[in-house]
């Protein structure tokens, strides 16, 4: 009897001793996933071509099709919205739809393109969001505005190309701070002169 209280004692403390250290480790593991938002981080594909807003976005082979999908979608920080090299998108407009979102480019060939067609009134909207960044994208043929940081903080953007939009190719509106420009090219706006502006 005596040898069996023993061994219910030892399996008892054992027990204690194992839930108290995954108790520890399931907070570790809390804290490092509340802490770093790259774990969440997700790339999307958009391929004109040969996309679908059908796929799920998160490979080439199930790319999405539509900058109207961006718009609509639901992100979270860190993810990056890849747009596939070569490809042009006419006649929309791209709104941020969230804070701390990257969006690129992928594959070879020329920049993507997203074309404004000369009915979009802007054609790249950061729609005050913050901690963005921009790269490697082509941004044309807006009515008013190519790309617009729009009330928008600690926007990085690089090696943007920007052309034929009616007031201002790049222009930074009240409100936006902390951001940054290289390698940027803006050329032949067809109202204004062109070049990065700052009201």
């Amino acid at each position: 009897m005596y040898q069996n209280l023993i061994l219910r004692l030892k399996v008892n403390k054992l027990s204690r001793y194992f839930a108290k250290s995954l108790l520890f480790l399931l907070i570790i593991v809390t804290l490092f996933l509340t802490t770093n938002s790259s774990v969440y981080a997700t790339d999307y594909y958009v391929n004109a071509t040969d996309g679908s807003d059908s796929n799920d976005g998160t490979s080439e082979e199930a790319s999405w099709e539509t900058i109207t999908k961006v718009n609509n979608a639901s992100f979270s920080s860190g993810d990056r919205i890849l747009f596939k090299r070569g490809e042009t998108w006419t006649g929309i407009g791209l709104v941020v739809p969230a804070n701390n979102l990257s969006f690129g480019d992928y594959g070879s060939g020329s920049l993507p393109i997203i074309d404004g067609d000369r009915t979009v009134n802007t054609v790249f909207d950061t729609n005050t969001r913050n901690n963005l960044e921009i790269e490697n994208i082509h941004i044309k043929s807006g009515t008013a505005f190519g790309l617009s940081i729009n009330s928008s903080n600690n926007v990085v953007i690089t090696g943007i190309e920007a052309s034929d939009c009616g007031n201002d190719n790049i222009i930074f509106t009240q409100n936006s701070y902390d951001s940054s420009i290289t390698n940027f090219v803006s050329h032949d706006n067809y109202d204004n002169a062109p070049g990065a502006t700052m009201t």
